[in-house]
Formats: C-alpha cells, structure tokens, sequence
C-alpha cells in the first residue's frame, strides 16, 4: 500500500499535460524550471498544498486510508507584443488545454480517485520589451489509500 500518492499524482498530471495537442512546444515540469521558465512554460510546483490524512486504527494496525491534496500549477506566457490582449489570447488557450486534460481523465491515470481543476489567478506582467500574462491553477485531488 502506498504511504501517499501526490508524486504519482504531479507525475500523471504531467503526462497529461505533454499529451494535449494544444500544448505542443510548451515545455511541462514538475518543479520550477531550471534557467527560469521560457516565453511559453507550464509548471507543476514541487510543493503539495492542503494535504490531509485519514487514518484507520484497529489492535495490529495503523495505517493510512484516505488523503487530500492540492497541486498547484503555474503558466506563463510571454510575448513581445504591445497589449496585454494579444497575450491573454494565448494565455487562455493554455488554460483550455489544462481544463481539458484533468477533466477528460479526472483521476490522472488512477493515481487519484478525483481531481478537480478548483481555481486559480491571472497576473499581468510588463518590462521594457516584454508582456506576460500568468496563471496560478489549483488542482485539488482525493486518493483512496486503503485500495
């Protein structure tokens, strides 16, 4: 029995993510991305959020059961553009394809019995060449341990 499954959880969910035709050439990692992310980059942060046990405790046994967890995700896009606009198009795109590939496999390959895409945040970003548009995607997940 696994002692937890968030690492096969961030895992599949990038597997996912490299799999969606929208997201060819945009690099997915789980961590932060060595070098600083590129002009277009996903990445599945290294740290859980929210992460809960339930445990079953019986005369010979103490084990966990059940766990809940979130993934946080993190886009950016950045373009040599003049409005935000044009940015948040791709931006958008991005987010499409994210949605799409934890809703059309809602247990990430198994690792989890559901994850739910739960929220996030859109920042704006300017310098003097550059505007980005960011994102900050929460992916909550529920695991049956006990399997």
């Amino acid at each position: 029995m696994p002692s937890t499954v968030w690492p096969d959880a961030q895992d599949a969910l990038k597997a996912a993510l490299d799999a969606r035709p929208g997201l060819t050439g945009v690099p997915v990692t789980v961590g932060y991305p060595a070098g600083g992310p590129n002009v277009e980059h996903i990445w599945i942060a290294g740290q859980v959020t929210d992460w809960t046990r339930e445990w079953e405790t019986t005369a010979v046994a103490n084990a966990p059961i059940r766990e809940e967890f979130t993934l946080e995700l993190y886009v950016v896009v950045s373009r040599r553009v003049r409005t935000f606009e044009e940015v948040r198009v791709r931006l958008l795109a991005i987010l499409d394809e994210i949605e799409a590939a934890v809703t059309a496999d809602f247990t990430l390959g198994g690792a989890v019995a559901v994850a739910t895409l739960t929220g996030g945040e859109i920042q704006e970003g300017i310098d003097d060449e550059r505007r980005s548009g960011g994102a900050e995607l929460r992916v909550r997940c529920e695991a049956d341990l006990a399997g």
